[in-house]
């Protein structure tokens, strides 16, 4: 198999459950905080379509950045450099993607809208740099320095 091949399924491998899963918990905590069942309906009329948007750019784009993790590992860019511009890709992709959904479906969109998204971008870059995204980066490294070993 080819080490972008690789990539894109050690990409998909970790990053997709972990990231919806996370997903998953943040959508449900509002309801677990609040013990009420209503925040699904107004989380789901408010989020539910830029969510959607949000979890489909995600599987599309976890491939696009798993395959670039092995071009700029081949490249020798360092390890920490590497997990930052993947983090960095796929938050800047998939929270675009819940800003122009938001946009387009809610009518009380406003500057809150796009408020929210950027701290999340902000804050989710940081914390996948250096935890799933450098997981994720350091994995397919050490795949491509066996294949190196081996042949």
């Amino acid at each position: 198999m080819k080490s972008t091949n690789k990539g894109i399924l050690i990409s998909y491998s970790i990053g997709l459950p972990l990231g919806l899963l996370t997903i998953a918990f943040f959508v449900i905590l509002p309801a677990l905080l609040t013990g009420e069942g209503i925040t699904y309906l107004v989380l789901g009329n408010l989020i539910g379509k830029p969510l959607l948007g949000l979890i489909l750019s995600f599987v599309i784009i976890l491939g696009i950045a798993g395959k670039n993790v092995v071009l700029d590992i081949l490249n020798n860019n360092s390890i920490l450099n590497v997990s930052a511009i993947y983090s960095i890709t796929v938050n800047a992709v998939i929270w675009s993607t819940f800003t122009v959904v938001s946009y387009f479906t809610n009518k009380e969109f406003n500057f809150l809208f796009i408020l929210i998204p950027i701290i999340a971008f902000i804050i989710c870059s940081l914390i996948t740099t250096f935890t799933i995204g450098l997981l994720i980066c350091k994995t397919i490294e050490n795949k491509i320095k066996s294949e190196k070993k081996h042949s």
